[in-house]
């Protein structure tokens, strides 16, 4: 019966788009505006306690900083590095088979290294890797204790995901959860002098190969559940995937330190609990710049027969705001906190934070109790969201600070500003956070539920996950929103009002949805699941997208990394690597869906076509929503996350940015689409064949950078023989975020050609172009269109990073120009890519590496 609810739940994910899913249960289909929301029904449902922002709060006092005094951090040593792991044949163990494994790792990575597997992200290596999750094992690493510490605990950020842990022989104890612990106070387990630490890893459970994918083991227990099988990737995790750190614990100590912002104005409020009754002592608090200049700011709080939580409150001079990414700085401080209560050791500790303040409002048309509050307000401004889905980073689990680094500076780069980590993924890593507190990209973070496994899965695992990591991450100013979970129909019950009563007492200042989509937010994917045409995606509309979008493969270079030699031929041969490398492994279709899309705009006969069209098809289908979905702000959408940015396993997937770290086309027309400054015309079908439209036009401004100033918009119309069948100027001076244009008006002849380019551009007061986008129509018409416009000579010239391209034309614009570095892709950034050129213009594209570069277009003349 379980098996067959989370099946359900998923086929309403894939092959309905969750359409149905964004009604609460009990409302009306429309009901009025009641001045009630889903927010405020939700609250009192989950019947909370008051929130860290609704405790009374007592005043600090302020000091000089140079007399908050400097104290010794407790001692922490970590113990990850090269551990020893060997496979459990039931017996304790023969450590004489033992190979090395990196902690943090996993035991498929040490199994690669150690040569006893091939690379399981090539060919069908991932067959072979599988089965290794199915094994128990066992990791053991030696360490040297000299230190006199009085209490020590021993703590494992992540385990996956069952597990049994000894210290010199003795057993500590067994923990489930993938997300934090366990966690041991030592006493005489552990001693001066040489010590042995050993970690038992239960097998992940396997169901049997007619177990459904969607209904194995992870519906039963909290992991990153997408690496199971139902998509991306079948290598459940297997592994200790974060740090093991010994800690000293003083005997007076605080706990969960965090500092929350009242107002803008620089109220601020830090929260900290005293676990054991402290008579008589001080707590310091030093506030200074993290990431610009400025001065610090001390106060203190005597402390007398106190124990619980403490809300202190204290002012900031001059607050720097925390934006989101376009809409100004990430300024960040640095809180440390000290605790003085007698001899012994000093209990310090350090955390980042941000002020800013984030809240949820209704839709102008105001609350209604079927939808939450979802316009975002940051710092007191309404704020579009501009986002992404952000998945689990790499079924190996490299999440090494450089991977996150070159995936989420691609995010930024793309003017996103909201991150969705879905309930398939993580809940994410100090890494993840910090960086996106740097780069002002907010997160929506859900809880590891998908489709309705909060009905199965362990309740006290759960709650550990929740509040663990909501303690851990409450503090990142990137953090906006909660959310119970991916595509559940029915996000109901005691694990799901958990979450909420949790995010309320111990956060208070994010909003919790019970699951995405709900309440007036939606998801779809039915171009691909339910082979809709491509039109689907140019006229979805909702009040907010939680998810939409289109697969695609990645570029060529990184799929010669995992088609391990195999040719391509078309048709497909069975059981074929290419194949293997798709969205559900070739089971539901993937290769009839991929050819029907590749088919709209060239034949799906080589490598080199399949690759180009669909890659095509995710850039109208993806773009294209992104920007209906903007024009429609604020009155009928306040913001679209499309699906998504990265992937977990290399192969045809919905990621913008491919596995290895290359960017697909999509990339770069999803930053032109969601620049802050844009032109774009709304299409509502891709073919216009013969006949008369009227197309919607706007100039989209999110940061008001031409409020008030004279601007000019310029379009052209192109048939596929590059003659200009329509042209327009207007001039206007904005004033508004959306500014809506009078429709550009074709008539038949004027849309006859089997292929239309359209171009737009944007040019300030002194002529300078500050937006573009180009658009092409009617390619479904006719195969192979794409390539039939006149031969357009370029001249490039390269500098070192710098590539500049002319086109020399004086007639014929180019189009699709394309920079790239043989054998870079994975690493390479720039500036801009895909361009349109008009005759005679000159672009110069920056490039984050000095290698020679090639440069390639449409309609080049060779």
């Amino acid at each position: 019966m379980i098996r067959n609810l989370i099946c359900t739940a998923l086929t309403l994910c894939l092959f309905s788009g969750m359409q149905g899913q964004d009604v609460a249960r009990g409302a009306t289909e429309h009901p009025a505006a009641s001045g009630k929301s889903l927010d405020d029904i939700d609250r009192e449902s989950f019947r909370a306690g008051p929130s860290p922002l609704e405790m009374p709060g007592e005043r600090m006092t302020e000091i000089n900083p140079r007399s908050a005094g400097k104290y010794r951090p407790p001692h922490e040593m970590s113990l990850g590095g090269t551990w020893q792991m060997v496979e459990d044949t039931g017996d304790r163990t023969d450590w004489k088979a033992a190979i090395p494994a990196e902690v943090p790792g996993c035991v498929h990575a040490a199994l690669l290294a150690a040569n006893v597997i091939e690379d399981p992200t090539v060919g069908m290596n991932d067959s072979i890797a599988e089965q290794y999750s199915y094994k128990g094992w066992w990791f053991k690493r030696n360490f040297r204790y000299d230190g006199n510490w009085k209490n020590v605990r021993l703590s494992f950020g992540g385990v996956a995901n069952k597990c049994t842990v000894y210290l010199n022989g003795k057993e500590l104890g067994r923990h489930e959860g993938m997300f934090g612990g366990p966690d041991f106070m030592l006493r005489d387990e552990l001693v001066k002098g040489d010590n042995e630490l050993e970690v038992r890893l239960e097998a992940i459970p396997y169901l049997g190969p007619a177990a459904s994918p969607f209904a194995t083991s992870w519906i039963g227990t909290v992991v990153a559940n997408c690496v199971y099988g139902w998509h991306y990737a079948k290598i459940p995790t297997l592994g200790i995937w974060r740090d093991v750190v010994l800690q000293e614990v003083p005997d007076r100590r605080f706990e969960h330190p965090c500092v929350f912002t009242r107002d803008t104005d620089g109220a601020m409020r830090l929260l900290v609990t005293l676990p054991e009754k402290v008579e008589r002592g001080t707590l310091r608090l030093v506030v200074a710049p993290k990431n610009f200049e400025g001065k610090s700011q001390a106060y203190r709080y005597d402390i007398e027969g106190k124990s619980g939580t403490l809300a202190l409150d204290f002012e900031i001079d001059d607050p720097k705001l925390w934006w989101p990414n376009d809409y100004g700085e990430q300024p960040l401080y640095t809180a440390t906190v000290s605790l003085d209560a007698g001899s012994g050791v000093k209990d310090v500790q350090s955390l980042r934070f941000g002020i800013r303040t984030i809240e949820m409002r209704p839709l102008p048309s105001g609350a209604r109790e079927d939808l939450y509050n979802w316009t975002f307000v940051v710092n007191g401004r309404p704020i579009f969201m501009k986002g992404a889905n952000w998945c689990l980073m790499d079924v190996m689990m490299d999440l090494s600070p450089e991977r996150y680094e070159r995936f989420l500076k691609t995010a930024k780069d793309q003017h996103l500003n909201l991150l969705r980590a879905w309930g398939g993924g993580l809940s994410e890593t100090d890494t993840f956070y910090d960086l996106c507190d740097e780069l002002g990209l907010m997160v929506m973070q859900e809880w590891p539920t998908c489709w309705n496994s909060h009905n199965t899965q362990n309740l006290d695992v759960m709650r550990e996950t929740v509040i663990r990591n909501t303690l851990r991450i409450r503090t990142h100013p990137s953090l906006a929103l909660w959310a119970g979970g991916n595509e559940s129909s029915e996000p109901f019950g005691e694990m799901i009002d958990m979450m909420g009563r949790a995010s309320i007492e111990l956060d208070g200042t994010r909003a919790f949805h019970r699951g995405e989509p709900w309440g007036g937010s939606k998801h779809n994917h039915d171009s691909w699941w339910m082979d809709l045409h491509l039109n689907n995606a140019l006229n979805m509309e909702a009040i907010f997208w939680g998810e939409f979008g289109m697969p695609s493969l990645p570029v060529k270079e990184s799929m010669e990394r995992y088609m391990n030699g195999e040719p391509f031929r078309y048709p497909l041969p069975p059981n074929s690597v290419f194949e293997h490398h798709a969205p559900t492994f070739g089971a539901w279709q993937d290769m009839r869906r991929l050819f029907r899309e590749v088919s709209f705009f060239v034949e799906p006969t080589s490598l080199d076509n399949v690759i180009l069209g669909s890659q095509l098809a995710q850039t109208i289908g993806t773009r294209r929503a992104l920007e209906r979905a903007r024009t429609l702000w604020p009155e009928r959408s306040t913001g679209a996350l499309y699906y998504k940015v990265n992937d977990v396993y290399p192969g045809l997937s919905w990621g913008s940015i491919d596995y290895y770290g290359a960017k697909k086309p999509t990339h770069y027309f999803v930053k032109r689409s969601l620049s802050p400054c844009a032109p774009v015309i709304l299409f509502d079908r891709t073919n216009l064949t013969r006949q008369e439209v009227e197309l919607p036009y706007f100039l989209l401004d999110d940061t008001l950078s031409l409020k008030g100033k004279n601007a000019t918009l310029h379009v052209d119309v192109y048939d596929i023989g590059m003659n200009k069948v329509y042209e327009r100027t207007d001039e206007i001076v904005p004033d508004a975020q959306v500014e809506k244009l009078p429709a550009i008006r074709l008539d038949s002849e004027q849309t006859t050609s089997p292929l239309l380019y359209f171009k737009t551009d944007i040019l300030d007061e002194s002529g300078r172009v500050v937006g573009r986008n180009w658009y092409i129509e009617n390619f479904d018409s006719k195969q192979g269109a794409i390539f039939e416009a006149p031969r357009c000579p370029l001249r490039v010239e390269q500098d070192r990073n710098r590539v500049r391209i002319t086109n020399v034309s004086e007639t014929v614009p180019a189009v699709a120009v394309s920079v790239e570095v043989p054998g870079e892709a994975d690493r390479l950034d720039l500036s801009d890519n895909f361009l349109w050129l008009d005759p005679g213009e000159t672009v110069v594209v920056e490039m984050n590496i000095e290698s020679p570069a090639t440069v390639t277009s449409w309609n080049m003349a060779q």
